[in-house]
């Protein structure tokens, strides 16, 4: 977003900018910005109980999860002209 500004690049008007992780800075920066809000607690749980079922049973383990994800929208990617 600083590199776009410094071009002159109006958000979002003419660049819409979505983050990923919903860091508590994407609420005070200008414009405020749109992000996807990863389940981090839950990523890590899961991530801890597949290593340990992983070397209890000395396997190399070959599964896929999927967790849901949340867009939360703000300034950085709301247009008017849309």
């Amino acid at each position: 977003m600083i590199l776009a500004k410094s071009k002159g690049i109006k958000i979002p008007e003419e660049l819409g900018i979505v983050g990923f992780s919903n860091d508590p800075v994407s609420t005070i920066i200008e414009p405020q910005l749109t992000t996807i809000n990863q389940p981090i607690g839950e990523m890590g749980k899961l991530s801890a109980t597949l290593l340990i079922k992983a070397l209890e049973e000395k396997v190399v383990l070959n599964e896929r999860h999927q967790l849901l994800t949340d867009l939360i929208v703000r300034k950085s990617s709301v247009r008017s002209n849309f």
